[in-house]
Order: structure tokens, then C-alpha cells, then sequence
């Protein structure tokens, strides 16, 4: 995906009139924030773990996740990632230089935070090919805030190729730098583990596949949440903790899907003026763990696995139901929430560590310098 401005160098007047229009979109409703450690203690346990996963499959994508050639993900690349203890997947996207594919740190890096990837295959699937495209790369920048922790802000990376991509038909994407809106869908993308929200991870990874959700809140600045909706008020994990909210909703419909290992590093496309941009960096899934019940007062009978010890108000043989992850298990099932890595929180370390693309950057960058301004303005003010 190429900018309008691409391969010439933006007017004076011209870049003025994107950093008025920078500016004026900061004034668009902003995500509001809310730290999931706000509900995690002893009496509400907590669990997260980054999406990676060492097994890599070929089964058939569902029709409806699936992602033909053409239709604008042939940028995104399977990664297998060589480390010592093993061969890892995880997913990346080329970038407008061509040369440097946006990943997630955790994928290069072990839980320390250190490098210890040694080398990377990024596996294309380029449009007008029936076959696939591979390059090699052994030089990775991670984020030198990276430290291991799978909430993190600088869960972010570039793998360096060591030429451009030229080979036809393999996408190249743009980064978000405006505020994210209260009302967004955003389309994932990724290799990861396959399933449903009804039993879980059911199937292996290694087939690119795509769905839709909605980021709902913040966790703290550089990291997006989206919950994995059901469609029922029970499964809402965002709306659980703050109903009544502007987090709740109940999803996108069929075409709902969260995280699953290999996804990570994965792309969260955002659609503006009818082109894509990278949202977000897949990072981790996350879930409360059981003794939560419900706070919207729906009871479920005896022998449902959702139904607590509470009758409290509910019709005989009837409890209160637990929730919101339908089985209380980190598995990808409705009801858990997915952790992205803010792009436009990380844009100035992804520019300063990609090839420069110079028409595009000066657009991007322009936006950006207005957006950071004005964020800086608001800090002070609060």
C-alpha cells in the first residue's frame, strides 16, 4: 500500500496542509484508559502470555478468515524464527521502504529481553503467484526499552533485509500516527493458532488468515486492548470491569477473531481515507482467571460451567454466572482480551530504525510532529 505522495518530495504548502489536517485530527474522540492491574489481585487472578508458538501447521483456513491474494495482506509474512531453543513462527509486515518487516520484540528476544534470535525466514505469498516468496535476515533492531515483560510498551522490532523487496505483488504498509477513535474496527491479520471462541485453539498454525475487532481501551500508552466478543453481554471483558462504559459492545459480528500463537508481531490494520495503515503490533493474549462473578446481574442454571455459588436474585436452581472468559482459561476463547503495540506511541522509534522511504516519511512525519505536540500540550495541562 503506497501513499499518495510516494516517490517525490512533498511542497512546502503541501506539507503544511497535512499538519494543519494532523492537527485537526487529534481533536477526534480519543481511546480512554484503563490498566487491566486494575482488576488483577489475589481475589481476581490474572494470566498473560505473549502469542508465539513453536508448532507450525498447513490446515485449511475457514472461507470467511481467509485472505486471497490481491486483496491487500500480501505484506504480511510468516515469520520462522531460528533461536536455540528452537524454530519459532511469529508474524511480521513489510514496510514502505521494502526493506524492514514490523514485528513483535518477544519474537527476537527471550524473556529477558535479550536478542537471541539468530536468524529469520519471512515466508510472502505475493499476488499473481501461486507459489510462495522467502528472504533471510540476521539483522534485527529491538527496542532497547524492551525488557522482557509480556505487557510492555516496547513490545516492538524491525527485521533489516539486506536489499529492498522488489519482487511483484507483496504489499507494502504505511504506519498509524493519529489517535485511535472510540468507534474503530480494526482488521487483524496473522499466522497463529486456529479455532473458534466457542471450544479454543482447535487447529495448527502456519495459514494466514484475517478478522475483524474493535480496540476499546488503553492499558497504559503504548499498548491497545481488544476484547474477543461472543455478541453476548456475559463474554464482554472490556464492559466487565467498566459497565456502562464506552468499552462496551458486543463485537463485529461472525467476523470477530482474536489472538492465537504465531499471531504475534502481526499487523492491526486501520482504514482512513480509503487506505490501510499498521494500528498496532500483536503482543500477548490475556485472561481472569475463576471466583469472578459477573456484574450484570445474568444467571445460568445449575451445571453450567459458567455458574458460580451465588443464587443471589436468581430463580431457583439458578446462579449467577461467572465471566467473562467462557471456560476461565488463556485459550482463545470469547471473553479474553488481546494486547496490540501502539504504532503511533512507537512511530519515532520505527522511523529512526527503518530505511528512509523520503516522500512518505515526510507525510507520516508530519502528522506525527503535530500529533506529539499537541499530546505533550495536553500532558501539561492535565
Amino acid at each position: 500500500m503506497r501513499l499518495s505522495g510516494a516517490g517525490r518530495i512533498l511542497s512546502r504548502g503541501t506539507q503544511a496542509a497535512i499538519l494543519a489536517a494532523a492537527l485537526a485530527h487529534t481533536a477526534a474522540a480519543q481511546l480512554p484508559t484503563w490498566s487491566l492491574s486494575t482488576a488483577g489481585n489475589a481475589s481476581t487472578p490474572f494470566q498473560a502470555q505473549s502469542m508465539l508458538v513453536g508448532a507450525v501447521g498447513s490446515n485449511t483456513n475457514d472461507p470467511r478468515y481467509s485472505t486471497p491474494r490481491g486483496a491487500g495482506n500480501d505484506g504480511v509474512a510468516g515469520l520462522l524464527i531460528t533461536k536455540p531453543s528452537g524454530t519459532f513462527l511469529c508474524t511480521g509486515s513489510l514496510l514502505m521502504s521494502g526493506q524492514d518487516i514490523l514485528t513483535a520484540a518477544h519474537c527476537l528476544a527471550n524473556s529477558s529481553g535479550v536478542v537471541d534470535a539468530t536468524s529469520v525466514q519471512a515466508v510472502f505469498f505475493p499476488n499473481g503467484s501461486s507459489g510462495s516468496f522467502t528472504v533471510t535476515s540476521t539483522s534485527f533492531r529491538v527496542n532497547s526499552l524492551y525488557n522482557g515483560q509480556v505487557i510492555n510498551d516496547n513490545d516492538i522490532a524491525i527485521i533489516r533485509l539486506a536489499t529492498p523487496i522488489t519482487t511483484p505483488g507483496i504489499d507494502r504498509y504505511n504506519i498509524w500516527t493519529g489517535p485511535i477513535p472510540t468507534n474503530n474496527t480494526v482488521n487483524f491479520v496473522g499466522f497463529g493458532l486456529r479455532g473458534s471462541g466457542a471450544l479454543g485453539f482447535t487447529a495448527g498454525a502456519g495459514s494466514r488468515r484475517q478478522g475483524l475487532n474493535r480496540f476499546d481501551f488503553f492499558n497504559s500508552p503504548g499498548v491497545l486492548i481488544s476484547d474477543f466478543d461472543s455478541g453476548n453481554q456475559l463474554n464482554d471483558a472490556s464492559c466487565y470491569f467498566n459497565p456502562g462504559s464506552s468499552f462496551c459492545d458486543l463485537g463485529t459480528g461472525a467476523d470477530e477473531v482474536g489472538l492465537g500463537g504465531g499471531d504475534s508481531g502481526g499487523p492491526a490494520f486501520i482504514t482512513s481515507g480509503g487506505q490501510r495503515y499498521i494500528a498496532g503490533v500483536a503482543s500477548f493474549g490475556a485472561t481472569f482467571g475463576l471466583g469472578l462473578v459477573n456484574p450484570f446481574g445474568i444467571c445460568v442454571p445449575a451445571g453450567d460451567p459458567r455458574a458460580s455459588t451465588d443464587a443471589t436474585g436468581c430463580l431457583p436452581g439458578n446462579f449467577l454466572a461467572l465471566g467473562p472468559d467462557i471456560d476461565n482459561s488463556l485459550n482463545g476463547t470469547f471473553g479474553e482480551f488481546n494486547g496490540h503495540v501502539s504504532t503511533a506511541y512507537q512511530a519515532g522509534w520505527i522511523m529512526n530504525n527503518t530505511v528512509p522511504e523520503p516522500a512518505s516519511f515526510v507525510l507520516v512525519g508530519s502528522g506525527l510532529l503535530g500529533l506529539l505536540g499537541v499530546m505533550r500540550r495536553r500532558k501539561g495541562t492535565r
